[in-house]
């Protein structure tokens, strides 16, 4: 270190000598020796830590990321397809389940249902029952509210009909055994069938014609409608079956 401590002080010295003249501007001198300066102490190695080079790790190339590629259109229709698949076996697999839950809820029902049958036959043996047939020849009293303004009573030989309206025409379907009864009255309601429990009166309707202002009453009878008898008055229709003709 003693030769770069003579230079710098010779160094200091040339400096001040060459202030002399222009104290603001360096000399050649003064470049030129602080060039050979630092090409001497760069082969010298006398540069302080901070300012030697170190070691710098060198930079590996990182490798480019694979890009995704581009399904084909096959393999794009052959994943459409399994999804469909299994779409259809899971509603298979559904509607298979659905079909086991209703056979084993039908067989309980039948098995219960045989469980009631059995007791009642069971029943029946310990407590046998006489069926009696129905007579036919015992008179039969029914009575039907229809509407307001009309009921009918019935019998197995006749049959009354009341209404506040009176009867205007009757006529007769001989194919179909039907009797015809049309009552002058403006009124509104739906056409209504009753089974009647009669033997020779069968059926009994009533329908409504309100533009023409009147309602019309059919009777199915068992017999030709010749074997009946009609009689009709201000309230009141009475429909009797003629014995001497029925027989």
């Amino acid at each position: 270190m003693k030769p770069f401590s003579i230079l710098v002080t010779l160094l200091v010295l040339i400096i001040n000598l060459e202030a002399r003249e222009n104290p603001f501007m360096p000399t050649k001198t003064y470049q030129d020796e602080m060039a050979r300066m630092m090409e001497l102490e760069t082969l010298e190695g006398d540069y302080p830590p901070e300012f030697q080079a170190k070691d710098v790790p060198e930079v590996q190339d990182v490798p480019d990321m694979p890009k995704p590629v581009a399904k084909t259109k096959k393999q794009l229709e052959a994943e459409a397809y399994a999804k469909k698949a299994a779409a259809a076996a899971a509603k298979k697999a559904k509607m298979l389940k659905m079909q086991k839950a209703a056979a084993a809820k039908k067989a309980k029902e039948e098995a219960m249902q045989k469980e009631v049958e059995e007791l009642a036959m069971k029943k029946a043996k310990e407590n046998p029952m006489i069926y009696v047939k129905k007579r036919e020849d015992i008179v039969v009293d029914k009575k039907i509210d229809i509407l307001p303004f009309i009921n009918i009573e019935y019998t197995n030989d006749k049959l009354t009909i009341l209404s506040k309206y009176n009867v205007f025409k009757k006529f007769y379907l001989e194919d179909e055994n039907k009797l015809i009864l049309d009552f002058r009255g403006k009124t509104t309601f739906y056409t209504r069938h009753y089974d009647l429990e009669s033997k020779n009166f069968k059926k009994f309707s009533i329908g409504n014609h309100k533009e023409k202002r009147f309602f019309r009453a059919v009777i199915i009878l068992k017999e030709h409608p010749a074997k009946y008898s009609v009689t009709y008055d201000t309230n009141m229709v009475l429909v009797t079956l003629n014995e001497e003709m029925a027989q």
